[in-house]
């Protein structure tokens, strides 16, 4: 799993061109044209306004050009000698309850990284939580309700938490086929703010916490801190609770249909 070529824009074209022609777009059908303009820009050409296509395009795995170019069939292709340009390419070991991914002798950055391995144990939902827990993992991503009281002040030392700044959307999908989601006048209303309710605590934390997220935080190292309190407002020792009352508009658009 090492490569020994450059990284070029080719790879990019390469990539988008293989997964429009053999996988039915790969999960890009906006994408019409991947042109590659000089050594350093490589220009998308979209069948229609999309704004998430930023994210979904940018987290693409990019294949090298060298290898897939030959490949006369990429859907059948096993890739048995796959590779990479990150710091950990090489699978040392392998078993059903967790394999271990050592680093790349190759890697761009001489000297780096600093530890020969990384080891990823295979967890269920609520061995993970105690794994984390006990410290008997170093990084996690995880459901852990009340992260301060159930991780941190278990070892305020070594034990951390981190919150991402961004996260997925989380969209709410309703079924148009069916009363009432097939009246245009009682979904309209759902797109606007009729109730907000929110539920957070600068005490305790937020309900709903991330421990770590694997390569940005290490809870062992001491390293991230947890998310700051809120300094505006008063501050508050239960949770908080703050219920809108419907715009005038939602009201309106629901009475007015009946």
């Amino acid at each position: 799993m090492v490569r020994r070529q450059a990284v070029h824009l080719g790879d990019v074209v390469s990539t988008f061109h293989i997964l429009k022609k053999y996988f039915a777009g790969g999960g890009f059908p906006y994408v019409k044209s991947v042109t590659a303009l000089g050594p350093y820009t490589v220009t998308f050409s979209f069948s229609e306004p999309f704004s998430p296509a930023l994210g979904q395009v940018g987290q693409q795995v990019i294949t090298p050009a060298h290898v897939w170019s030959k490949v006369p069939n990429p859907v059948k292709y096993t890739n048995p000698n796959p590779v990479g340009t990150g710091p950990f390419t090489q699978i040392t070991s392998f078993a059903p309850q967790a394999y271990v991914l050592g680093k790349n002798p190759h890697y761009w950055q001489p000297g780096k990284p600093h530890f020969a391995g990384i080891r990823y144990p295979a967890y269920s939902p609520g061995s993970e939580n105690e794994a984390i827990v006990q410290g008997t993992v170093d990084w996690g991503d995880a459901y852990l309700p009340n992260v301060a009281k159930t991780y941190t002040d278990k070892n305020p030392k070594d034990f951390h938490y981190w919150f991402a700044k961004t996260g997925g959307t989380i969209p709410l999908v309703l079924n148009t086929t069916m009363a009432p989601f097939n009246d245009v006048v009682v979904r309209k209303p759902r797109a606007w703010p009729s109730t907000v309710r929110r539920t957070s605590s600068p005490s305790t934390g937020p309900i709903r916490p991330r421990a770590t997220r694997p390569g940005s935080a290490r809870p062992r190292t001491g390293s991230i801190r947890p998310w700051p309190a809120r300094t505006t407002g008063p501050r508050r020792t239960s949770p908080r609770r703050t219920r809108c009352s419907p715009p005038p508009a939602t009201k309106w658009a629901l009475t007015g249909s009946g």
